[in-house]
């Protein structure tokens, strides 16, 4: 495989972790049914990724942009601007799926975390294992 498309491959397996992170803890945290074909797993489940991706769009965009200035510190103001993003993220996403079951909060915001943690967990090793098939790690 190319490392053209190599991006498109590690998207996917961290979507995919990240939705058997969702699917399987999830419940137990919150003794909720979820299933495969059920539309509410899929709306729980997307949330973070789709924010997350569209703040680090908007930060590609403004990078993209202001990339064509060429001022060093219009960069790292967009920089620190991504950073603030992207620790926001989370918390947005959490609120936003926390919202949907108001009885239950607190237990949604811990589940939330705790697939967020699990998934930022296993990306890693993934990722290392990823980088051995290619033969990257082993030139």
């Amino acid at each position: 495989m190319t490392g053209r498309w190599s991006w498109l491959v590690c998207l996917v397996l961290a979507l995919a972790v990240w939705l058997l992170l969702w699917r399987y803890v999830i419940p137990a945290h919150l003794v909720l049914s979820y299933r495969w074909s059920d539309a509410t797993f899929w709306r729980d489940a997307l949330t973070y990724p789709l924010v997350n991706g569209l703040i680090l769009g908007l930060l590609y965009g403004l990078v993209w942009l202001f990339s064509r200035w060429q001022s060093l510190l219009v960069l790292l103001f967009v920089v620190a601007l991504g950073l603030v993003a992207i620790l926001l993220a989370l918390p947005i996403s959490s609120v936003l799926f926390a919202k949907r079951y108001p009885d239950r909060k607190g237990k949604a915001t811990k589940g939330y975390w705790i697939v967020a943690a699990l998934a930022n967990a296993a990306y890693l090793p993934l990722g290392v294992l990823y980088a051995v098939v290619l033969g990257s790690l082993l030139r």
